[in-house]
């Protein structure tokens, strides 16, 4: 394939975007930049630019600093180089300047996007919330640096791959949606001050779960909150539920949906929300599915800093409470990673953070406890019946056990009255009334 001295300095160009500022010392030392050790990285590439076209004569090379024939330099790039500066001198001299690249030469561009994570030591793009691959886009430390970039941003730039080998990015276009330099002033999530949740969700459209909810348990912004049943009790479909009712209702809140060891059909319903998913099926490694969580907390801590009321819901904490304990060390603390999780939910002035988990219960041994230490941390639950479950009567919320510590804040008064008398009723009786047809106020208008 031949391309024009242009085209092949544009590809240089990009791959010395990608090199830090020690790797540009030492190839401008190679290439003749005239004092690179004193040089800002864009000051650099613009010599080198010129150099290759003919337009800055070399510097002759010294000694000083760190020498030029030392082999910290990418000598595939400098042979490139010089092929590219040959080929400006041919077009000078009369030539057509072109240049036959083949294969092992070839860079492709494409498109750069992704969710920012760290890999070792290095960064990389997830285009999918599904789990690493090998064909994440590969992002140089300089931009991290240089633009303040953190795990979770969602970055959209160009990239270009080279053939064999990863793509790497070579420009940022947005992170997070709007401009990469809006990162250097943003606030750090774990600095927001916490304030008691406040601001109520209604959920009463999403049907009789819905109006049990907003009366027993309402759910106010920023807070922690766990789903809490046994097998079968119907947890994922009320977690389905909620995250469809606020994707409809609530337009202006981020929505980030977590499963961790789900099945593939389960996957398939939390997909058609639309909102921003990532994913473990249950046959992922529990390195996967602890990753993957991670990436999933930090892209919502990056919502919430850039002043959004985000919402995170995560279908399976139990499960990934038994990958942390798997990977956790004898003697370590098993729970950590999940209670880190839960504990990042807070309120904070005009943004907030809610995380709703569902957690297996009743099931004694090392989930048990698991249950007892995060019920105790969260200040909203939603248990589910199996007695209710036996019955065939859905949704089997138990409105006895179930409680939010914002319930006198964001609740009237009338509401509580109302409650008060649900509570006396049987549990059965307060789901058939939840169930008659009609919206939120008749739903009160039939407790007596």
């Amino acid at each position: 394939m031949q391309v024009r001295p242009e085209e092949l300095l544009d590809n240089i160009l990009g791959r010395l975007n990608r090199k830090t500022i020690h790797e540009l010392r030492q190839i401008g030392r190679v290439c003749g930049v005239f004092r690179p050790a004193d040089g800002k990285k864009e000051r650099i590439i613009d010599d080198l630019a010129k150099i290759a076209r003919g337009e800055l004569q070399p510097a002759p090379r010294t000694n000083r600093g760190a020498p030029p024939k030392s082999d910290e330099y990418d000598r595939q790039l400098v042979a490139d180089f010089e092929r590219c500066r040959a080929c400006f001198i041919a077009a000078e001299n009369g030539g057509d300047g072109a240049y036959t690249l083949t294969l092992s030469d070839a860079v492709e561009d494409v498109d750069g996007f992704g969710i920012l994570y760290k890999s070792g030591k290095n960064y990389f793009l997830a285009s999918s919330g599904g789990g690493f691959s090998r064909e994440d886009v590969f992002v140089d430390e300089s931009f991290v640096t240089r633009f303040n970039l953190k795990e979770g941003d969602k970055i959209v730039g160009a990239a270009r791959k080279k053939e064999g080998k990863t793509a790497g990015l070579s420009a940022i276009s947005s992170v997070n949606g709007g401009a990469p330099e809006e990162c250097l002033k943003r606030p750090d999530f774990d600095k927001l001050p916490p304030e008691y949740a406040s601001v109520k969700l209604n959920l009463s459209g999403m049907g009789a779960a819905g109006k049990l909810i907003d009366l027993c348990a309402p759910l106010a912004l920023g807070q922690r909150g766990i789903i809490a049943g046994e097998k079968r009790t119907g947890a994922t479909t009320l977690c389905l539920a909620i995250a469809r009712e606020i994707s409809e209702k609530y337009r202006d809140i981020s929505l980030v949906l977590l499963l961790t060891g789900a099945r593939p059909e389960e996957v398939s319903l939390f997909s058609e929300i639309g909102a921003q998913l990532f994913y473990s099926t249950f046959d992922k490694s529990d390195e996967e599915k602890t990753a993957l969580s991670s990436l999933a907390l930090e892209y919502a801590k990056r919502r919430t800093e850039a002043g959004n009321n985000t919402v995170l819901i995560c279908d399976g904490l139990t499960r990934l409470n038994r990958a942390f304990v798997n990977l956790a060390r004898v003697g370590g603390d098993s729970s950590t990673g999940a209670k880190k999780f839960m504990s990042c939910a807070k309120a904070c002035g005009g943004c907030s953070l809610t995380v709703i988990a569902t957690v297996l219960k009743g099931a004694g041994g090392a989930d048990g406890d698991f249950y007892d230490e995060i019920s105790e941390a969260c200040n909203w639950q939603v248990s589910l019946s199996e007695e209710l479950r036996l019955k065939r009567q859905f949704p089997a919320i138990d409105i006895v056990n179930s409680y939010s510590a914002s319930a006198e804040k964001v609740n009237s008064e009338a509401e509580a009255a109302k409650l008060s008398s649900l509570l006396k009723a049987d549990p059965a009786k307060a789901v058939e009334l939840a169930n008659i047809d009609g919206v939120y106020s008749d739903f009160l208008d039939k407790i007596k």
